[in-house]
């Protein structure tokens, strides 16, 4: 029997047709594979170590006489009030504790969580930019950032911090980049609030406005009405005061002066004090650029000579997807910086935002020949200095 030409144009379409669904099964499979296989490699340890100091055992105490005393408000040590931090970390971490029944199991769970949620954040806003392909590989640039996969391992409360910075820019990115939903816009706030609660400088994400603002005036990106600024600024106070006004109103009609020196010490010691007159960790203001970026951005850092030029090109042609995160890197290392008390682990929440920039470029800089050398070297380096006696 002889076919038509429409005969032979059909069937030859035919296996076509399925090839949609295919691609579809195979890239959610590729998808959850890669979030499957970040969870091992992030969990990896987990149980097999007790605190170390000198944070790690000061947190776990905190959250062992949470669950012993019933005492979640305020945050207590060996029967001592504790007035560095919120409790929002220490009630993870007594959460992490209480479900596995042992402090070895349970206090990782925090910032293993933290670390994975970071890492789909990351993915995910990657995908929808810029597709599957760039996403997984912008998911393996994170894990392998050397203060990344340091501190997912490590019970210290910057894990925490940096989810909820993240969670907070996600939200601005995707409302300015990618649907404007007044959703997304809301929850950057409440993430905010949260991560404020966590840790006092939870409100980093703002540093992406100055950025959003120069872009929406160029017409390039979604920006808000002046009332939802109004509003999201109101749900940051109103997540904030969940936990404060509760803490301010018990300790100042209560009759603990301890209390009472608690709420001093979060309110204003640790906050406005400790940014504009620390008296520890005391560091020029060049810390981060000279000792804590060379090796925290790891290995990220070594393609700085081909990304500048990309990143220069991205500006010239007005790329908000780019220069939005890569300015509030600017601002948040300005911000640490002209503090005279700094840490490394401070400039943790500009990895991911360091991700989002670099990852268009993911691809062509893996082709790159003097740039494969350089990480070859500096690796062969680094296993030399671990393994060479003292």
């Amino acid at each position: 029997m002889k076919h038509t030409g429409n005969q032979r144009k059909v069937n030859s379409f035919m296996p076509f047709s399925l090839l949609p669904i295919t691609v579809v099964r195979h890239t959610r499979f590729f998808w959850c594979l890669f979030f499957l296989g970040g969870f091992v490699i992030l969990a990896i340890g987990l149980g097999l170590r007790d605190p170390w100091p000198a944070d790690e055992p000061r947190f776990a105490l905190n959250a062992l006489e949470m669950l012993k005393t019933g005492q979640f408000w305020f945050p207590h040590r060996a029967g001592e009030i504790y007035p560095d931090k919120p409790p929002v970390f220490m009630w993870a971490m007594a959460i992490g504790i209480a479900l596995t029944g042992s402090v070895r199991w349970g206090f990782m769970l925090p910032s293993l969580l933290a670390a994975f949620g970071t890492l789909f954040l990351v993915a995910d806003l990657t995908k929808r930019l810029y597709g599957i392909r760039i996403a997984l590989l912008a998911g393996v640039a994170l894990l392998s950032t050397f203060q990344f996969a340091l501190q997912a391992r490590t019970a210290q409360i910057d894990m925490s911090l940096t989810f909820f910075t993240t969670l907070g820019a996600y939200g601005f990115l995707r409302y300015s980049l990618i649907d404007a939903k007044n959703i997304w816009w809301y929850v950057s706030w409440i993430a905010m609030g949260i991560g404020i609660l966590t840790k006092g400088v939870g409100f980093l994400p703002l540093a992406l406005i100055p950025g959003w603002i120069l872009f929406y005036k160029q017409g390039v990106v979604h920006h808000p009405a002046w009332k939802q600024y109004i509003k999201g600024f109101s749900l940051l106070i109103l997540t904030v005061s969940l936990w404060v006004v509760p803490m301010v109103l018990i300790a100042t009609f209560g009759d603990d002066s301890s209390l009472t020196a608690y709420r001093d010490n979060i309110l204003f010691k640790q906050t406005g004090e400790r940014y504009a007159n620390s008296w520890h960790h005391l560091n020029p203001w060049y810390y981060y650029l000279a000792s804590v970026i060379p090796w925290a951005w790891l290995p990220l850092i070594l393609a700085f000579p081909w990304l500048i030029k990309h990143w220069q090109r991205r500006l010239r042609r007005r790329d908000a997807k780019i220069w939005m995160p890569l300015s509030a890197i600017l601002l948040i290392l300005l911000f640490f910086s002209l503090s005279p008390g700094k840490r490394g682990v401070y400039i943790l929440p500009t990895i991911p935002l360091l991700i989002w920039a670099v990852a268009p470029s993911i691809p062509g800089l893996l082709q790159q020949k003097g740039l494969n050398y350089l990480a070859t070297f500096t690796i062969i380096d680094l296993a030399q200095q671990q393994w060479t006696p003292r």
